[in-house]
């Protein structure tokens, strides 16, 4: 479903209409994938569990961060009880299921399992800055723009949106109540 208009208002596909049991919107799943990414701030890839309640999500190492050369066990956070787990580590084209004995190495992807209101934590512990992202530029009013735009709305973040088209940007006017929207071409505007 590609109309926000109806991706939004799924009561025309229930039972007693036409019955169909999934309906799945690309713009839509795609603005997802990068909300997801923006609540992990440094991560590859992000997957949610039990409706959002645990993260799975990988970072990858650099050379000299805090964890290089430890092995797993030897990492005070990664004990039981601190609620994180690193269950893989993707090594030169390889997945190495993870062991206390593994020793992270610079350039490892790692992949962890935490709970949602433990990723701050948790990416700090391996080194990186844990930020909140306050504000977004969005290059392109299209429908995947006009999902993030609206999220992130509600999430309280400053959003730009910059959108060639005058009517689309009349259009996102009247459904976006906290954006600024810009008509230009983002990929020639310089000054926004």
């Amino acid at each position: 479903i590609r109309n926000p208009e109806y991706s939004e208002n799924t009561t025309i596909l229930d039972k007693n209409h036409l019955d169909i049991n999934l309906a799945i919107s690309p713009e839509r799943e795609a603005a997802n994938v990068i909300l997801k990414m923006q609540d992990v701030p440094h991560a590859l890839s992000v997957s949610d569990f039990f409706e959002g309640k645990v993260k799975l999500f990988s970072l990858k190492m650099p050379s000299g961060c805090p964890v290089e050369g430890k092995a797993l066990k030897d990492i005070p956070f990664l004990h039981p009880g601190e609620r994180v787990l690193v269950p893989a580590i993707y090594r030169e084209g390889r997945i190495i299921i993870a062991r206390g004995k593994d020793v992270i190495k610079g350039n490892d992807e790692i992949f962890v399992v935490t709970e949602s209101d433990n990723v701050s934590r948790v990416i700090s512990l391996f080194g990186f800055e844990a930020r909140t992202i306050k504000r977004v530029m969005i290059a392109g009013g299209g429908n995947i723009g006009y999902y993030l735009a609206s999220h992130l709305e509600t999430r309280g973040v400053t959003v730009k949106v910059i959108e060639q088209d005058d009517e689309r940007c009349e259009k996102l006017a009247s459904e976006l109540t906290n954006c600024l929207l810009y008509t230009s071409d983002a990929a020639e505007n310089r000054e926004v």
